[in-house]
């Protein structure tokens, strides 16, 4: 202390020669005075003290100096959690950096050092990156079944990649697990079969608790089902297609058709027309002001989104009135061009304007069927409902010309092949809810013999012949579900299988693999999302390693605490009186038992020590040894595991009517209680009155009001 007190004070005076022993002079007396022959620190601090030149500074006391202080252990915490607040929000590594946060950050804690981007990409990315996987991977530990999605995709430097995600059963998440870049190999089904499997052993996936394998419906990823499936450890994982890339097919083909090709190029025209054109878009503005009170906004429809083109007509009719005004105003008639004038008689056409709410209607039972579909909640057993039901929708719009809507559907329903067909049926049958009007056993009439004999075929291959016999006992009400019959009752098909699987040998087991699969990868589309918002152009020196880790922080934070899981709590709460105790006691008993017979763990193809391969999984845990091996960071030892994340059944299904003529048609004894799987059966007028739509009444008047108003415009 006495030495930083003579430094004090000699930062006074000024030295007048060199030498420990050389004068010194007093830096505020004037010429003369305060002038001493040698450096003594006494006599300097009492020259200070009667020096009435010398103006002492303030007291240093400050809370800096005195008050705050950070200890190394604080400063790493707040380091962290800083840090992991910019990944999750998918902030730049220099939020920061910036003047002004250092600024705040002085104010609000004087001796807090924010970190830095070096540090925000080097060990504060690993160490949130484990903390985020170690949460995950304790989510997937308790969780009873896992079903996977796969998709490919470019980056802006025309990488390609493969990511897989996790979708958990009926809790609207997911979660982002590894990725794979193709580098120079080609997207073969081997060679994706091949990532696929590495990708599940470098995340120690247990092989019997993998359920399904969701993808596209290319021929590539059909051959990666059955390449995935002669794989000894794996070849009780079934393959499903995306339903929603399925209905975004159908609703290309039918755009293309003639009927509505012309409308919707003269759509697109005209919802472009006014992007460039600012004088013309301000008087349209104007006139919207004028006509609504405010501004409403033309649609433009995504490249490879189908399903966007209903919103770009939706758009066009909500602003009818004002594009039919711009069309009559003669102010701009002379600078319009013969492009422009062309789209002005169309907007001045009542036939047009007729095509267009034809489409509409045609489009709007598509798009609602289709945004169901791209919802992660959405379970296998609803799909074959959802789907007949749209197309009797549609045949409800026969009038208005949805004849070849109908017709491309069915096309589409045959793409799919006869392995998801019947996957679809089997999963339909599971619901108990379809034979709650049955006192006995349930005649099912198929569309020919032919196809009862290929379903059934195809259950013996999932389930052998013990399976099948249960199975037909359950349709019957037989055996061991003879006194049992009270819980057909049941509304929650999940919750029924785990009550009887007990009493079954293979088929409950089955049942509830089949009924937690997802009916779409849209997990794996939305994760591309927010890939390609953190792997911008902005961005696009970050390393394939970086960019993973960061994507793989952002997705999995919202999958934890963002909304996804406030649904999860939302539905936990409407469920838990009743179901709480029952579901998860049956849920978890599955796994402890091991049941299902085509499920071989210790099967060839299968190691215990999963091997390094070129996923980004493996990748970043290199990346990570080699920091620790060159002394960068120190390792962390926060070993807390997050709560296990409870899964909820699937939403409650809709109680059927008496008549379902959706799927259920007529039979020699009773016409109310058989099931068809026949989407060609005519519908009559008595049956479509019982169907529940979602069009009521109130819909179809707003259809006609409508097409009266067509008939209304001022030409």
């Amino acid at each position: 202390m006495p030495q930083n007190r003579d430094c004090e004070v000699d930062l006074e005076f000024r030295m007048l020669g060199t030498g420990s022993k050389c004068p010194v002079k007093c830096r505020h007396c004037p010429e003369g005075q305060g002038k001493y022959a040698q450096r003594n620190p006494v006599v300097m601090r009492g020259h200070l003290d009667v020096c009435k030149f010398y103006k002492p500074p303030p007291s240093e006391k400050t809370i800096e100096k005195h008050v705050d202080a950070t200890s190394p252990e604080e400063m790493k915490k707040l380091q962290f959690t800083m840090a992991q607040s910019a990944y999750q929000d998918g902030r730049p590594f220099t939020i920061w950096e910036s003047e002004s946060m250092k600024k705040a950050f002085k104010i609000l804690r004087p001796s807090f050092v924010p970190p830095n981007r070096h540090d925000m990409a080097t060990y504060l990315l690993t160490d949130v990156y484990k903390e985020s996987r170690k949460e995950v991977m304790a989510i997937i530990e308790n969780l009873p079944f896992l079903c996977f999605t796969i998709d490919s995709w470019a980056d802006l430097n025309d990488e390609r990649w493969i990511n897989l995600c996790l979708v958990v059963p009926n809790s609207k998440t997911s979660f982002f697990i590894n990725a794979q870049l193709c580098e120079h190999h080609h997207e073969t089904a081997a060679n994706i079969v091949e990532w696929v499997v590495d990708m599940w052993e470098e995340c120690k996936i247990p092989a019997e608790k993998i359920v399904s394998l969701t993808t596209d419906t290319c021929t590539v990823m059909k051959s990666v089902w059955k390449t995935l499936r002669a794989i000894p450890k794996y070849h009780h994982v079934l393959g499903e297609p995306c339903l929603a890339h399925v209905l975004q097919l159908a609703v290309c083909d039918l755009l293309g058709t003639d009927a509505f090709k012309t409308t919707i190029a003269e759509l697109t025209t005209l919802a472009s027309y006014f992007s460039g054109a600012h004088l013309q878009l301000a008087e349209f503005r104007r006139i919207q002001k004028e006509v609504y009170g405010k501004h409403k906004a033309i649609i433009n429809p995504g490249a490879t989104r189908w399903g966007t083109h209903y919103g770009l007509i939706e758009s066009i009719i909500r602003t009818r009135l004002a594009l039919v005004r711009f069309a009559q105003n003669r102010e701009f008639s002379k600078s319009k061009n013969d492009k422009v004038k062309e789209l002005d008689a169309i907007l001045l056409n009542r036939e047009w304007w007729n095509k267009l709410l034809e489409l509409r209607e045609v489009l709007r039972p598509i798009t609602w069927t289709l945004k169901r579909f791209d919802s992660d909640d959405l379970s296998v057993g609803e799909v074959r409902e959802l789907w007949v039901r749209l197309e009797l929708k549609l045949k409800r719009a026969i009038e208005l010309g949805a004849l070849k809507a109908v017709r491309v559907l069915q096309e589409r329903w045959e793409y799919l092949g006869k392995q998801a067909q019947y996957l679809y049926e089997f999963a339909y049958l599971l619901n108990p809810q379809h034979f709650k009007y049955n006192d006995s056993s349930l005649d099912i009439k198929y569309e020919n013999e032919e196809h009862e004999r290929k379903f059934y075929e195809w259950i013996r291959q999932q389930i052998g012949e013990e399976g099948e016999a249960e199975f037909k006992a359950y349709l019957g009400k037989t055996k061991m579900f003879s006194s049992r019959q009270h819980l057909y009752e049941e509304r929650d098909p999940i919750v029924f299988w785990g009550l009887v699987t007990r009493i079954t040998t293979i088929l409950g087991d089955f049942a509830l693999r089949v009924l937690t699969m997802p009916s779409t990868s849209t997990a794996s589309e939305r994760n591309w999302s927010c890939f390609g918002k953190i792997y911008s152009k902005l961005r696009n020196r970050l390393k394939p390693t970086k960019a993973f880790m960061l994507t793989y922080i952002y997705v999995n934070y919202r999958a934890l605490n963002g909304t996804a899981k406030k649904r999860r709590e939302k539905g936990s709460e409407k469920r838990k009186a009743k179901y709480d105790q029952e579901f998860s006691d049956a849920m978890l008993g599955i796994v402890t038992q091991n049941k299902h017979k085509n499920i071989d763990p210790t099967a060839s193809g299968s190691s215990s020590t999963p091997k390094r391969g070129n996923s980004m999984v493996a990748l970043c845990e290199k990346e990570i040894e080699d920091n620790d091996n060159k002394g960068k960071r120190k390792k962390s030892n926060n070993n807390e595991s997050s709560p296990p994340l409870r899964v909820n059944p699937p939403r409650k299904a809709r109680s059927p009517p008496h008549n379902r003529v959706e799927i259920i048609g007529a039979s020699d004894d009773d016409e109310e209680d058989d099931i068809v799987f026949n989407l060609n059966t005519e519908v009559t007028d008595e049956e479509l009155a019982e169907i529940e739509l979602e069009f009521d009444q109130g819909y179809w008047n707003e259809v006609q009001q409508s097409f009266d108003w067509v008939e209304a415009i001022p030409l």
